[in-house]
């Protein structure tokens, strides 16, 4: 990427220092992932990425710019070095901010879910209570309801045995679905 004084000259104006952190803060335009985001040459580039290439230098083929202060909205040229993707994941893991991949349950620390709450969940499945209606009492989503009724998520807390309302296709297993949608086979 080639930066222009001018686009040099605006990304000085996007930010503010950190005292505390010396953390260069960007204060324009965000990506949805929190990193800074400006045009240059009419291209949205990565803030922390502008800034690399203004005081350091082209970026290496393959490289990304990555952060030692963890801090995604930085772009103080000292906070930045570049590094492989691996480095980063190895980078990530070693300051203990993976993504928690594999975790499941009350193990993954960003669940919203804990095993009494699933056993309340599983209560209002049991007494027929639809995958909407239970996400919204738990703000989380009704796909995440819809596992955990197929048991293919908190697998490990007990469902009542033989409960029509842990099946799939609930709708269509109740007497008057079936009965509507055998007459609608034979027409």
């Amino acid at each position: 990427m080639r930066i222009k004084a001018i686009e040099a000259e605006r990304f000085h104006e996007k930010y503010i220092v950190d005292e505390v952190s010396g953390c260069w803060i960007w204060q324009a335009a965000k990506r949805s992932t929190g990193y800074g985001a400006m045009k240059v040459n009419g291209i949205k580039e990565s803030a922390h990425r502008v800034s690399y290439t203004i005081f350091k230098g082209q970026i290496p083929d393959g490289l990304w710019v990555l952060h030692k202060c963890d801090n995604p909205q930085c772009v103080n040229p000292d906070h930045l070095f570049t590094g492989t993707p691996l480095a980063n994941s190895q980078d990530m893991h070693s300051k203990g901010r993976q993504r928690y991949v594999g975790q499941k349950g009350a193990s993954n620390p960003k669940s919203i879910l804990d095993a009494n709450k699933v056993g309340e969940i599983i209560k209002l499945i049991a007494k027929g209570m639809t995958n909407r209606a239970i996400a919204n009492l738990f703000g989380v989503s009704h796909a995440t309801i819809s596992l955990i009724r197929l048991g293919k998520c908190w697998a490990d807390i007990p469902r009542p045995p033989d409960n029509e309302n842990f099946k799939p296709y609930r709708s269509l297993r109740s007497q008057a679905a079936r009965q509507a949608a055998s007459s609608f086979q034979e027409a």
